[in-house]
């Protein structure tokens, strides 16, 4: 496995490398065992972890990032950043549970589909566009699924 980034927590008692094997590992740098495994799904070439110990994020060539719980593993949020127009940067945040957040250039052009038809923006942004949801999915706190109205 090639390990494409390494970086230590800020307290030092993690380090952590991001893999072309589609992982991310943490590391006990004083023993150097081996204290959990993230499988991103996609080659890994950047990887951080948060100075609390608690998030670890994940760059790959998929184009996401991606924000995980450090103990558990468990994904919290996907980010997708696109060029924009000019200088800003189009993006939109997704919580596995479904929530998400993003700026007017990114929801203003998107197409939404559930169960084979068409759904109208302000409809799939009035269930998902929650900004609390998502930090919550960020506080690593379990979050029903959105409900879509008829």
């Amino acid at each position: 496995m090639a390990v494409n980034e390494l970086a230590f927590s800020a307290d030092g008692s993690r380090l952590i490398s991001a893999g072309s094997d589609a992982t991310v590992r943490l590391w006990n740098p004083a023993s150097g065992a081996l204290v959990g495994t993230i499988n991103v799904g996609s080659i890994v070439y950047a990887a951080a972890i948060s100075p609390h110990n608690k998030l670890v994020a994940s760059g790959s060539f998929d184009g996401l990032t991606r924000v995980w719980d450090e103990a558990k593993g468990t994904l919290l949020l996907t980010l997708l950043v696109l060029p924009g127009q000019k200088t800003e940067h189009d993006w939109l945040a997704l919580t596995p549970a479904g929530y998400a957040a993003g700026n007017a250039g990114m929801t203003g052009f998107a197409r939404w589909r559930l169960a084979g038809r068409d759904l109208p923006a302000p409809k799939v942004w009035q269930a998902l566009g929650q900004p609390g949801q998502i930090a919550r999915s960020l506080r690593g706190e379990n979050i029903a699924p959105p409900k879509f109205s008829k």
